[in-house]
C-alpha cells in the first residue's frame, strides 16, 4: 500500500510522488474557461461593432468618415503639385514685372537717346510696336501656362478640404459634377480605387435607409 514519504506528500507504492490530478484538473478547467470568457467577450464587441456598422446610424457615419478621409487624402496627393504651380507662378509674374520695367525704360530710352536711336517716326512706331507685342505675348503666355493674376503673390488652391470634400461627394453620389480632377498619377490611381469603394459605400447606405423608410412607412399604413 502506498504511504506517505518524510515531506508529507502521497507516494505510490514504488516510492514516488503522485501528482494532485484533481487540483490540476480544476486548474485547467480554470484556464479554459478563462479563454472562453475572453473570446466571448470578443465576440460580442465584435458583433456589437459590426451591429452598428450596418444600421442606418452606422451606415451614415461610414459614409461621412469615407467622404471626409478622401478628401484629405486627395489634398495631401494633390497639393504639392500646387506649391511647385505657384513657385511657377511666383517665377513667371517677377518676369513680366521686370518686363514692364524694362519696356518703359526702353521706349523712353528710345526717345531721349537720339544719337544712338535717330529713328525716325515711322521707324519708332514700328520697333515700339514689336516690344509691345513681345510683352503681350509673354503675357498672355503667363496667364494661360501660369495662371498669372497680375500680382506676384497670391494662390487660389484648388485642393483644400472642402473642395476636396465636394469633389468626394460627387464621386460617391455619381454626380460627376466639379471644376476640379486630379492632376498627378497616384491622385488618378486613387480615384479609381475610391470611386469603386465610395459608391458601394454609398449605395450600401442607401439600401438600408431607404429599407428604414419603406418599413416605417408600411408600418405607420398598417
Amino acid at each position: 500500500m502506498g504511504g506517505k514519504d518524510q515531506r508529507g506528500k502521497s507516494a505510490s507504492k514504488d516510492g514516488k510522488p503522485v501528482i494532485n490530478s484533481r487540483k490540476a484538473k480544476l486548474e485547467e478547467e480554470r484556464n479554459y474557461e478563462l479563454v472562453v470568457r475572453k473570446r466571448r467577450e470578443t465576440g460580442t464587441f465584435l458583433k456589437s461593432f459590426l451591429r452598428f456598422i450596418f444600421s442606418q446610424v452606422g451606415m451614415v457615419v461610414v459614409v461621412i468618415l469615407v467622404a471626409i478621409g478622401g478628401a484629405n487624402i486627395f489634398v495631401n496627393l494633390e497639393l504639392p503639385r500646387e506649391k511647385e504651380n505657384y513657385a511657377a507662378k511666383r517665377e513667371e509674374a517677377e518676369r513680366v514685372d521686370d518686363s514692364t520695367d524694362y519696356l518703359s525704360f526702353v521706349i523712353w530710352w528710345y526717345m531721349k537717346d537720339t544719337d544712338t536711336y535717330n529713328y525716325s517716326r515711322p521707324e519708332f512706331e514700328e520697333v515700339v510696336e514689336s516690344r509691345l507685342y513681345d510683352y503681350v505675348s509673354l503675357v498672355v503666355n503667363a496667364t494661360v501656362n501660369y495662371n498669372y493674376d497680375g500680382q506676384v503673390e497670391g494662390w487660389d488652391y484648388d485642393w483644400t478640404v472642402p473642395n476636396a470634400l465636394l469633389f468626394t461627394i460627387s464621386i460617391m453620389t455619381v454626380v460627376g459634377y466639379g471644376h476640379i480632377a486630379p492632376a498627378t498619377l497616384d491622385g488618378m490611381l486613387f480615384c479609381i480605387i475610391y470611386s469603386i469603394l465610395a459608391i458601394m459605400v454609398f449605395v450600401a447606405m442607401l439600401a438600408n435607409v431607404s429599407s428604414g423608410i419603406v418599413s416605417g412607412i408600411t408600418y405607420t399604413y398598417r
